[in-house]
C-alpha cells in the first residue's frame, strides 16, 4: 500500500460524508464530528500501512481525576489487540485525553472509516457528559463496508 491508498480513501469519506473542509482533510488529516477534534494520520512503518486516528475526548474529569486515570489503564489493557485497536494517551500540549485508534488501510473503506468515526465521537461527547463510557468501548465494531453512518 502506499500513501496514495490513504489520500484516495480520505477523498472518497470526504464525498461520502459531504464534508465542508475536504482540502484541509486532504492535507492535514483534522476534522470535527459535533464538536469533536479528529486527526488522521497515514502510518506505514514496521512493515504495516495503517490509518492511525487521533480522537479528542476532552479533558479529565476534575474530581477524582486519580480514578480516572486508572480507569484509562484499565481500557488500554483492555483495549490491546481489540476491535478498536487503540490506546488511551494524554495529549501533552492541552491536557486532554486522547483515544488513538488505528485501522489497516488495506481493510479501510470510507463507510468503514465514516461508521468507527461516528462511534469514537459518541464516547467523546459521553465521556465529556461525565458518563462512564469505557466499559462501553469493549463491545463495539464499526459498520461493515456498504453500511453508512447516520450524520456528519
Amino acid at each position: 500500500m502506499s500513501h496514495q491508498k490513504y489520500i484516495e480513501l480520505l477523498s472518497e469519506f470526504c464525498s461520502l460524508v459531504d464534508a465542508t473542509n475536504t482540502a484541509d482533510i486532504l492535507e492535514h488529516g483534522n476534522l470535527h464530528i459535533d464538536g469533536v477534534a479528529f486527526s488522521l494520520a497515514h502510518e506505514d512503518t514496521l512493515g504495516r500501512d495503517d490509518l492511525i486516528i487521533y480522537c479528542d475526548f476532552g479533558s479529565l474529569p476534575q474530581k477524582d481525576s486519580n480514578r480516572a486515570y486508572l480507569e484509562l489503564l484499565h481500557a488500554n489493557l483492555m483495549l490491546y489487540g481489540g476491535s478498536l485497536g487503540g490506546t488511551f494517551a494524554i495529549n501533552p500540549e492541552s491536557g486532554n485525553v486522547l483515544l488513538l485508534a488505528y485501522q489497516r488501510l488495506a481493510d479501510a473503506t470510507p463507510e468503514g472509516l465514516a461508521s468507527h468515526l461516528n462511534i469514537l465521537a459518541e464516547l467523546a461527547k459521553l465521556w465529556r457528559d461525565g458518563e462512564a463510557v469505557l466499559d462501553r468501548l469493549f463491545a463495539i465494531e464499526p459498520a461493515r463496508s456498504g453500511e453508512t453512518p447516520e450524520r456528519f
